[in-house]
């Protein structure tokens, strides 16, 4: 019995995993295009977020994805910044730290 709940419960935390990675990949998607195509990921307000490199002083947006969930390579990376020279590269970043 208790076996069947815990995976139940496992269940609904990869559901909501999933659910988060899906909103958080659609708001970038509905997000407006950069012109230099230049991004980088750095923390945030406890939340992973992307800068314009350009103009690394303000967020361009911030994901739902919490940099203590991270492994802690990537949290070092994070803490350097991560560098994405284009959209599909932002996009790929994002979905490998929501994974």
């Amino acid at each position: 019995m208790k076996s069947a709940i815990r995976a139940g419960l496992c269940l609904i935390l990869a559901a909501a995993a999933l659910i988060m990675a899906v909103v958080t990949l659609r708001s970038i998607a509905e997000a407006p295009r950069q012109a230099s195509g230049d991004y980088v990921l750095r923390e945030a307000g406890g939340s992973v977020a992307v800068y314009d490199s350009a103009n690394p002083e303000a967020p361009l947006w911030v994901t739902d994805i919490a940099p203590d969930d991270l492994r802690s390579l990537d949290r070092e990376k994070l803490r350097q910044g991560l560098f994405a020279g284009n959209r599909e590269e932002l996009l790929a970043l994002l979905e490998d730290l929501s994974g």
